[in-house]
């Protein structure tokens, strides 16, 4: 029986520990299921353009607070609502500071696999809106898993070569200072 060497184990132990960690991983857990979250994003920009950081933006519809955020240093903000097929035509009101924004709510029934994003932008007292939704990516969990794992594989497999070609490189040097 030929005995294994220790790099080529050490890097099979590494590759079976790597792949019982994804098949023990959580996988990424979702707040609502995918027809049911609704996006609105967007910045808040001051008078001159320039980004307002820590705004609240509220979204509320008929009084009732729906989702809240605070913009980042980029006046970036992003509220994730929990929204369902039917509430499409649904009026929302939003708002950040003195600025207000009445949306309606866009969606397409029943549609799964396309993120239902609203983008509404304030400059100053003024918005502007992009409706609609936005192609999601639509990878199953699963597809996300084994494409780590076929990560792992070819990384293991690369640096097990890089590993032979310097043990191979470091045994001709040293046949080559015998020979002198």
């Amino acid at each position: 029986m030929r005995s294994l060497h220790w790099p080529r184990a050490r890097m099979l132990i590494s590759l079976i520990v790597a792949l019982g960690l994804l098949g023990v991983a959580p996988g990424a857990r979702a707040e609502h299921e995918e027809d049911h979250r609704y996006l609105i994003t967007g910045t808040v920009l001051g008078a001159d353009k320039s980004p307002v950081v820590a705004k609240t933006v509220v979204v509320t519809r008929r009084g009732e607070i729906l989702g809240a955020a605070t913009t980042d240093s980029d006046g970036y903000y992003r509220i994730r609502l929990h929204l369902h097929d039917a509430d499409l035509g649904s009026k929302l009101r939003v708002t950040a500071g003195d600025a207000v924004a009445e949306i309606t709510v866009t969606l397409t029934p029943g549609d799964q696999q396309t993120q239902r994003i609203h983008k509404l932008d304030f400059t100053g007292k003024e918005f502007t809106e992009q409706a609609g939704a936005r192609a999601g990516i639509g990878i199953p969990p699963a597809l996300i898993y084994i494409g780590g794992i076929i990560g792992v594989v070819l990384l293991a497999g690369w640096l097990s070569n890089r590993s032979r070609k310097r043990r191979r490189a470091t045994a001709v040097a040293a046949r080559q200072t015998a020979k002198r």
